[in-house]
């Protein structure tokens, strides 16, 4: 499976410029630019029709009940802009994992997923999907943003990122955020986490979850 699976890579482009790899770079002013990025860049891309983009996401299914059904993506997107800010979330649906139709939300953030409650107005970050959650729609959970900046150079202001819900439904075209969000306040400091995690090993924690004050 693993096989078939990588036979199926998209072609690299062909090398624009002549550099051994073989050894060390040269000083990087002597390269073209981007020659490096393009020399690795593959023909196919998961990307959005223009602004900026970042962190795809959210990857499901959707089936039609006849034995098919819709692939969809989401990415963190910033509308109309080159640079980051007003993260949302902008996504694509396809057929077949190769040809990807945009949904309209990456023209408007307004459309999709955006900062619109207390607890994300910074910010709409990364997500996963439960295909039957709220109300049996599909359901996204994803990280609300409170304050920035964050990072790990600077310390960690608590509340500063919140997990939240809204689910679709209309099959990702738009999203409705739940009323009474966040739906988990705390989780990277959590003794609940810690005190499950301790009891029993069996409990899966994603390592980006937490790790001690702040997460990773």
């Amino acid at each position: 499976m693993f096989r078939a699976w990588a036979s199926s890579w998209p072609e690299i482009i062909p090398r624009a410029n002549a550099i051994d790899f073989s050894s060390a770079p040269p000083n990087l002013t002597t390269l073209g630019n981007n020659s490096l990025f393009t020399h690795w860049r593959p023909k196919a891309h998961f990307i959005a029709p223009n602004s900026w983009m970042n962190d795809p996401m959210t990857l499901w299914y959707k089936a039609d009940g006849q034995g098919g059904g819709k692939f969809k993506a989401s990415y963190q997107a910033h509308p109309h802009h080159v640079q980051w800010g007003n993260i949302s979330q902008a996504s694509a649906a396809s057929d077949d994992l190769i040809h990807w139709k945009d949904v309209p939300s990456w023209k408007d953030d307004r459309l999709t997923l955006y900062p619109s409650q207390p607890n994300d107005r910074l910010g709409v970050f990364d997500g996963t999907v439960i295909p039957k959650g709220y109300k049996g729609f599909p359901t996204v959970i994803y990280t609300g943003v409170k304050y920035l900046p964050t990072g790990w150079t600077i310390p960690y202001t608590p509340g500063t990122e919140t997990q939240n819900l809204a689910w679709t439904e209309d099959d990702g075209v738009t999203w409705k955020k739940l009323e009474t969000n966040p739906s988990w306040e705390w989780l990277f400091q959590s003794t609940t986490i810690e005190r499950l995690t301790a009891s029993n090993p069996g409990v899966p924690v994603p390592p980006t979850t937490f790790n001690g004050t702040r997460p990773m």
